[in-house]
């Protein structure tokens, strides 16, 4: 009797610890499980600080200017010379448009209403129908903005947010003058520059 009693609780004992072999191997398993979320969250953490750092150093990027200068590179000027032999007859077109408009200042740019010009910030009509198609073909050649004023029109080709480069005619055949170009050098035909503004 006192055998099997001790066997007994000998089983009795054996059970109790294979509950509580149980009990800790599933106190680990969560703990093992609550491990892997706080890992992944520290991973995520780190995640979003990488790509909030990312997106600071792109804007600043941005910003200065370098990204626009990677993305739309400068146009120099042997470059401008081929696309004002390439786009001559075009630009021509609008400058005996221009000068024989009456206006002495004028501005078109990519915001303009196709078949308008701003005219001291009103909306005038152009009345022919070639000139419109013209400018329209000039924008999609990425020409942002064509402006007379003073004794130019300039045709701006190329813009990043601290200076601008394009193609400017001088009405009277002196240097262009307007206040915004900082430098200009001559192209291959009389009266046509090729000018910049703002920082080089």
């Amino acid at each position: 009797m006192r055998h099997q009693r001790a066997l007994g609780e000998i089983s009795e004992m054996r059970l109790r610890t294979g509950r509580m072999f149980e009990e800790v191997s599933t106190v680990l398993e969560v703990g093992d499980s609550v491990k892997k979320k706080i890992e992944a969250i520290f991973f995520i953490i780190i995640g979003c600080v990488v790509v909030v750092y990312l997106v600071a150093s792109i804007w600043g990027l941005v910003a200065s200017g370098f990204a626009a200068d990677v993305f739309n590179p400068r146009i120099n000027h042997r470059r401008m010379e081929r696309i004002f032999t390439n786009d001559y007859e075009l630009l021509s077109t609008v400058v005996d448009y221009f000068l024989e408009s009456g206006h002495t200042e004028i501005r078109i740019s990519t915001n303009t209403e196709k078949g308008f010009i701003s005219v001291g910030g009103d909306r005038v009509a152009i009345n022919d129908e070639t000139v419109v198609d013209v400018i329209y073909v000039l924008q999609n050649r990425r020409y942002s903005v064509i402006l007379m004023y003073g004794n130019t029109i300039r045709f701006q080709r190329w813009a990043n947010l601290n200076s601008g480069r394009g193609i400017a005619f001088s009405i009277d055949g002196a240097e262009p003058s307007a206040a915004i170009i900082t430098r200009t050098e001559p192209l291959s035909k009389s009266n046509w520059y090729y000018y910049w503004s703002g920082a080089n």
